[in-house]
């Protein structure tokens, strides 16, 4: 059994403070460094230390981060109050809607890291780009099977990350681990958009 602390979003508030790129930009930086004060995430995100903290603060009253106690009063670092966070099972329409949106902007958020990576792959050390990895697959499952799927992968990958989480290698670096899996069925009209165009009809 994981030890891991999972946030369940349950309330609206916490789903919309999630639903902006720029918070969830901040989110991955905690889990980066750990902890971060308004003024570093501001170096990091090349902004301003008052959009930070506004966006800190946001995140903050929905208990999502929280401030550490340091002796230096001046900044006080943030900090995540969870290791996973996860959307809660749908509710009424306003809270479908609001979860709708947080994947879409985190997809839309994953998306674009993927577009950075393929730009700059090639600019990668050689032992780099031979441990990446983008995968498609295409399978028949049954709901059952593609939960059980789910649960090895998200088994697997918390484990190699809280491994990876107590290394000191020198040579680690930020690296995105990227899983879908979800009912994929051709619609006759994505089927029709397949076809070749008529000049190039064997």
């Amino acid at each position: 059994m994981s030890s891991e602390n999972v946030r369940e979003l349950r309330d609206l508030d916490a789903l919309r403070a999630v639903a902006s790129p720029a918070r969830l930009e901040i989110l991955e930086l905690l889990r980066e460094h750990r902890v971060l004060t308004a003024s570093r995430c501001a170096e990091l995100l090349s902004t301003t230390a008052k959009s930070c903290s506004y966006h800190l603060h946001v995140l903050a009253r929905s208990k999502l981060v929280e401030q550490v106690s340091t002796q230096d009063r001046r900044e006080r670092p943030w900090r995540l109050t969870y290791d996973v966070a996860e959307t809660a099972p749908l509710g009424d329409e306003e809270f479908r809607e609001a979860t709708d949106e947080v994947v879409r902007v985190s997809a839309h958020h994953t998306y674009q890291a993927i577009l950075r990576f393929i730009a700059a792959r090639h600019e990668l050390p050689g032992h780099w780009l031979q441990a990446t990895t983008l995968t498609s697959r295409v399978a028949m499952f049954t709901a059952e099977e593609l939960q059980e799927w789910a649960e090895a992968v998200e088994d697997l990958t918390r484990r190699h990350v809280a491994k990876a989480s107590s290394s000191t290698m020198p040579e680690r670096r930020r690296v995105r681990l990227v899983t879908y899996g979800f009912p994929d069925d051709r619609s006759p009209a994505t089927a029709q958009g397949l076809e070749p165009p008529d000049g190039d009809r064997p």
